[in-house]
């Protein structure tokens, strides 16, 4: 396999690892039209974060990115329009290239592209160093709408923050990062930080590098949380009003369970002897016999085995009209006359039916108003990430201007 895979043409093997990606990561990475899953984690008061260590991993970051070189240099003003007032927790690789420019400050290539590590490993030895570039570009573009997004929160947060409440809201969210890195070494199979420091080597990572991102990202769901989360509202007229003008919405269709026995005419010699078999059959069950003993012995159908039962099946769903038609209408308990069925005949018995009716307010109030505020949520965020963005200065793949 290897062999083939590394026969293949260049742009094929770039195409192959992107279509690779875009499979293994989808909604992972790419810009979605919620960036953050509601509802989110309980919000870590002002009084908690001010009371938590001082984590000292977090310096600050004041730079911005060298319009012609691309490198990167420390920011001089601190006014508190995207210098180093609202500078962005401190990457772990403090310089690098530059994906993109927010309000001053950079995010980093190697921060963009930690969720393709793997798939970026494997093309940088497969393709030529221009070839790499460029796979690596359509990679960045797929991640960086959440990293901009991302770092307009956290800025946001900074702003809104003193550093003493910074600092601590970073150390107060440890805990959870420690939980996240413990999922991260289950998943790998491994038993100690060393050994996931080991294993993520292997990708080109570190324990320090996935800290940042879990942390970051963890802190920006913080922002959202107190600024989009709603408090008020949604009160039993509220729900009740939405109830009623989407009824259609908590309508429960009618179902029946039922059993079958799937007589073919090319098993039991033809038409006419099927026919009079069913029948027969039919006679013997109205008489008392055990249905399930004669699904097993008679039936072909594929539930033969188990008695013939069928699971719930919705009102009009059977391709079958006039079977679909007894199953509704016929006693519970009772046994239909033989159904011709193309090159079969059926017989069905009814175990059990639940009409048509709409799910009670009673029973959907609670789930009306988490569906009420997560898309009031939804919409809250989306406004705000328009509002940061309006007044924002964003500078994407400084390396453009340089072409």
């Amino acid at each position: 396999m290897d062999e083939l895979f590394r026969a293949k043409p260049r742009h094929l093997v770039g195409a192959s690892l992107l279509l690779s990606l875009l499979a293994g990561c989808e909604g992972t990475g790419s810009k979605v039209k919620d960036p953050v899953v509601p509802p989110p984690p309980r919000r870590i008061s002002m009084e908690e974060s001010s009371k938590a260590p001082v984590q000292d991993d977090a310096t600050e970051l004041a730079a911005a990115a060298d319009s012609e070189s691309g490198e990167v240099r420390p920011a001089s003003s601190s006014d508190g329009t995207g210098d180093s007032g609202v500078a962005r927790i401190a990457s772990p690789h403090p310089r690098g290239e530059v994906a993109a420019v927010v309000n001053g400050q950079p995010i980093f290539y190697d921060d963009v592209l930690v969720p393709a590590t793997p798939q970026l490993k494997q093309a940088k030895a497969q393709l030529s160093p221009t070839e790499y570039k460029r796979f690596r570009r359509m990679v960045a573009e797929k991640f960086i709408e959440q990293y901009i997004e991302q770092e307009l929160l956290l800025q946001a947060l900074r702003r809104k923050l003193k550093p003493e409440q910074f600092d601590g809201l970073q150390a107060s969210l440890n805990k959870q990062v420690d939980e996240d890195l413990k999922k991260q070494m289950k998943s790998l199979g491994v038993s100690s930080i060393g050994e996931l420091e080991v294993e993520l080597r292997k990708s080109e990572l570190s324990v320090e590098v996935m800290r940042h991102k879990i942390r970051s990202q963890k802190m920006a769901e913080q922002f959202l949380a107190s600024k989009a989360m709603p408090r008020d509202g949604f009160d039993r007229p509220d729900l009740l009003a939405h109830y009623r003008e989407h009824l259609e919405d908590y309508k429960v269709e009618a179902r029946v369970r039922w059993q079958q026995i799937d007589l073919e005419n090319s098993k039991h010699g033809g038409p006419q002897a099927t026919e009079k078999l069913a029948r027969d059959l039919v006679r013997q069950l109205r008489s008392g016999a055990d249905f399930d003993a004669l699904a097993r012995e008679h039936s072909n159908g594929p539930t033969a085995k188990t008695g013939g039962i069928r699971d719930w099946t919705t009102e009009g769903s059977l391709a079958y009209a006039e079977v679909d038609t007894a199953l509704f209408e016929m006693p519970i308990g009772s046994i239909s006359e033989p159904f011709p069925i193309k090159e079969s005949f059926w017989i069905v018995k009814v175990l059990d039916r639940d009409d048509a009716h709409y799910k009670q307010f009673e029973e959907m109030q609670d789930a009306i108003k988490e569906d009420l505020r997560r898309k009031q949520f939804s919409k809250s965020v989306k406004e705000l990430l328009a509002e940061l963005r309006q007044n924002a200065v964003i500078w994407m793949f400084p390396e453009d201007k340089q072409q």
